[in-house]
This record gives structure tokens, C-alpha cells and sequence, in this order.
């Protein structure tokens, strides 16, 4: 359990630290423009979820999903995955397991940025992209 503690802290730190470091430049508009394209092209009311390893260097699963008006990343995740997770934290999609002893942990992120809240907090929008990855945290 003190571990999960640990894994859960750092987790929550690298989120903010990332957080503190992200500015908007012209780069980053134009990075912006590109996304909303992408996302108009999907469906009104659907978010794409790319399941993946090693910060995206093996993509496991890449699927659009139709979603109803306050679904969560966690509804989703559990409603179409066999997830499993250990006080909300997802440790486990569909059999791939983030193993404690080797460092790795489930991380996700939505529109390719890091998310701030747990899954069960982040309300997902139409055109949304969602991505977990399993990496090392060390």
C-alpha cells in the first residue's frame, strides 16, 4: 500500500510539474488548429482511445467509441475495456498489467495533454482524443 502511496505522489507531482512547464506559443497554435481539424472529423458525439506502450512506441489499440453526455475517462475505460484498478487508479487494460516491481504505470492523457484529475473526474467532450500508455516512472 505504501507504494501505490508513492506511485500515486509521484504520479501527481510529474502531472504538475508538467503542467507548470506547458506555455502557449505560435507553435503550439498552430499544433492547436491541426488538433481541432482532426477533431471535427470525427463523430459529433464520439472520442477516439489509443491504448499504447512505451510513450506511444507500440500502439496496442486505436478505436472510436460513441459517448453520452457526462461520461467520465473511467466510464468509458471500463465500459469498453476490461480494466482494472485499484482506488481508481487503472493498473490493468484488457490483461496488460503495470507491474509495481518493474516501475510502470498506466498514464493517460487527453488531446496529447497530460491530464490533472483521475479518470473518474475528467468529463470527456465529443472529438475528444484519449490516450493511456503504460511507461516506466522512474
Amino acid at each position: 500500500m505504501k507504494k501505490w502511496l508513492q506511485i500515486l505522489g509521484l504520479s501527481f507531482v510529474l502531472m504538475l510539474g508538467l503542467a507548470a512547464c506547458g506555455q502557449t506559443t505560435e507553435e503550439d497554435a498552430g499544433s492547436s488548429a491541426e488538433n481541432t481539424e482532426q477533431s471535427a472529423e470525427q463523430s459529433e458525439e464520439s472520442v477516439q482511445v489509443v491504448i499504447s506502450k512505451n510513450k506511444g512506441e507500440e500502439t496496442l489499440t486505436d478505436k472510436t467509441i460513441e459517448i453520452e453526455e457526462g461520461q467520465t475517462v473511467y466510464d468509458v475505460m471500463a465500459n469498453h475495456f476490461d480494466i482494472e484498478d485499484n482506488n481508481g487508479f487503472i493498473t490493468s487494460i484488457d490483461g496488460v498489467v503495470a507491474k509495481e516491481e518493474e516501475k510502470q504505470a498506466w498514464m493517460y492523457s487527453v488531446n496529447d495533454e497530460s491530464a490533472e484529475v483521475g479518470a473518474k473526474d475528467y468529463e470527456l467532450k465529443a472529438g475528444d482524443k484519449v490516450t493511456f500508455d503504460l511507461q516506466k516512472w522512474e
